[in-house]
């Protein structure tokens, strides 16, 4: 509790919780203490949700017909469902799986990756140009990179080729080896869509907009892109 004016009440306020606390824990019944900000982000999936946000989580939670009044009211019911059921904001996206909060929890980036004839490769030994055309088949702006036995050893990205077209055009008839990144940013099928995205936005020294998806035996499975999660609502 803060009071930034009237300090008079917060005393009051003070000494009644200080009463309520001691005759609960005198009674032996356990006491459980959340920070707002939990409370919103179980409830609501946001932090800095407004009263009128986390009233309506509560109706839809319970199924109520109308909102829990008054606010206070839906605070407490919000906490309560916390402590009773253990309320996490994983347990609201399963309930509400179509929602912006339930795309952001349970979306994996196998749900949304480019797989199969979608899925832009090419070998290591063949030429830069060869990537091109696979580049500009698929759309995404780059082509993982195998070897013989289909494993994964680099990626080429648009961005490379424009960088080499600066200096000159001999490169495109070299193999794609030679220019690849060697070591770019992945990620695992499994692995949930919203991690994706922050490896995509926490990539120095600027953001990356694709990876490669890269299963548990180093095979490139797929590639998704920045596009396909903002398309998903995974921001």
């Amino acid at each position: 509790l803060f009071f930034g004016q009237n300090v008079t009440t917060g005393i009051g306020v003070a000494q009644s919780r200080g009463v309520i606390l001691l005759s609960i824990r005198q009674a032996g019944v356990p006491v459980f203490q959340y920070k707002p900000m939990q409370v919103k982000q179980a409830v609501v999936g946001y932090g800095n949700a407004t009263k009128h946000q986390v009233q309506d989580m509560t109706r839809r939670l319970l199924h109520l017909d109308a909102l829990p009044k008054p606010d206070d009211a839906a605070d407490a019911i919000a906490m309560a469902l916390m402590s009773e059921r253990n309320f996490t904001s994983q347990d609201f996206a399963m309930f509400h799986p179509g929602g912006a909060l339930g795309r952001r929890l349970l979306l994996k980036v196998e749900n949304v990756m480019h797989t199969g004839k979608d899925n832009p490769l090419i070998h290591c030994g063949k030429t830069v140009k060869d990537a091109l055309f696979v580049m500009t088949d698929k759309g995404l702006g780059a082509v993982s990179v195998v070897d013989d036995e289909g494993k994964f050893v680099g990626l080429i990205t648009d961005g490379i080729i424009r960088r080499a077209l600066a200096k000159d055009y001999k490169f495109l008839d070299e193999a794609v080896e030679k220019i690849m990144f060697t070591e770019p940013l992945t990620i695992a099928p499994q692995q949930m869509a919203a991690a994706a995205l922050s490896v995509m936005e926490k990539h120095k020294p600027r953001p990356v907009t694709v990876l490669p998806v890269i299963d548990e035996k180093g095979v490139p499975v797929g590639i998704v892109h920045l596009t396909d999660l903002l398309r998903q609502g995974v921001v």
